[in-house]
C-alpha cells in the first residue's frame, strides 16, 4: 500500500484506501467450496457501488494488476469498513467519526444526495439482498444514525429512512456493529469448525509425513505419540484421526505397512 499512496492516481483520490490482499481460501469464514465462492463473487459483483468509492477500486486493481500479471483481484466487500466523518450533531453543526462497514457506508452515502430513501430504493441502489440489507440496517436504526418512518421492527418496502440531525453521543468516535440472524451464526460457525476441521487433516498429514521421511522405519504407537507431541503446540489431536490420516497416506502409496512387522510402517521415497 506505500508503493501505491506515492503514486500520482492515488494521491488524487479525495479517500484514504487501504487494501489487504489476500489469497483465495485464506479470507475469513470464506468456503473452501469453489462453487460457493464463485456465487459469492458474482453476488458481490452485482452489489451497486457509490461512484466514488467504485473509482478507488478501479485505480487500485489497475495499479495491482499492473505490477502482478496473470492474477486476478476479487474485492471482498462482506470483509471491509469505512471511516466516515458525519455532520449529524446539533442539526448537522456536530462532526462524528464512525467506523462501518463497507455496505453501510454505501447506505449512508445515499444521503448524501437525498433527505429520505425508501426500503424498496434502497434495495433497488445497492442490489443487496433483504437479508443483507437488514443486518447492515438496523444497527444504523439501533443506534439511531438514521430514522425509520414509521418506526417499528418489521421492515416493508415502503418505510422510509432519514438521517437523524439531531444525533447525540458523548463519544466523537463511534463503531458502528452487524447484525447477524441466529440462523446466519450457525451457518457460519458450523463453516468455520469445517474448515479448522480441514486445516487440522492437512497439518497432521504433513506431520505424519516428516516424521517417515525423519525415520525410514518406525512403530505405530511411537508414531502417534511422536505425532502427537509435534502437534500439541498447534492443537491437542485425536490419536483417533491420526490412526485414520496414516490409512490415508498408506492408501495414496507415501507410507506402507511392513511385510514383515505389521506393527511397523516403511516411508515410500
Amino acid at each position: 500500500m506505500q508503493e501505491f499512496k506515492t503514486k500520482a492516481s492515488c494521491q488524487n483520490l479525495k479517500i484514504d484506501l487501504n487494501v489487504k490482499v489476500l489469497t483465495t481460501g485464506h479470507w475469513p469464514n470464506e468456503s473452501r467450496d469453489v462453487s460457493a465462492q464463485n456465487q459469492t463473487l458474482s453476488m458481490i459483483d452485482q452489489i451497486q457501488i457509490p461512484a466514488q468509492i467504485k473509482q478507488c477500486m478501479s485505480i487500485y486493481k489497475q495499479y495491482y494488476l499492473s505490477k502482478f500479471s496473470g492474477r486476478q483481484l476479487h474485492w471482498k466487500l462482506n470483509q471491509g469498513y469505512a471511516e466516515i466523518r458525519a455532520r449529524i450533531g446539533n442539526q448537522g453543526k456536530r462532526i462524528y467519526e464512525m467506523t462501518v462497514s463497507t455496505y453501510q457506508m454505501c447506505i449512508l452515502l445515499l444521503f448524501n444526495d437525498k433527505a429520505s430513501i425508501s426500503y424498496n430504493d434502497l434495495l433497488q441502489n445497492l442490489q443487496l439482498s433483504d437479508t443483507e440489507m437488514k443486518s447492515q440496517l438496523i444497527p444504523l436504526c439501533q443506534f439511531k444514525i438514521l430514522m425509520k418512518n414509521p418506526k417499528g421492527t418489521e421492515f416493508k418496502m415502503e418505510d422510509n429512512f432519514s438521517v437523524n440531525f439531531g444525533y447525540e453521543n458523548n463519544m466523537i468516535k463511534i463503531r458502528v456493529p452487524i447484525m447477524h440472524s441466529k440462523t446466519q451464526k450457525t451457518a457460519e460457525a458450523a463453516d468455520l469448525s469445517s474448515k479448522v476441521e480441514d486445516d487440522r487433516k492437512h497439518i497432521i498429514d504433513a506431520t505424519i509425513v516428516k516424521v517417515m521421511k525423519a525415520r525410514k522405519r518406525i512403530e505405530h504407537n511411537s508414531l502417534i505419540a511422536e505425532c502427537t507431541k509435534i502437534l500439541s503446540g498447534k492443537f491437542s489431536p485425536d490419536p483417533q484421526l491420526i490412526k485414520k490420516r496414516i490409512e490415508g497416506l498408506i492408501d495414496r502409496e507415501y507410507m506402507e505397512k511392513d511385510k514383515e512387522d505389521r506393527r511397523f510402517y516403511l516411508y515410500i521415497a
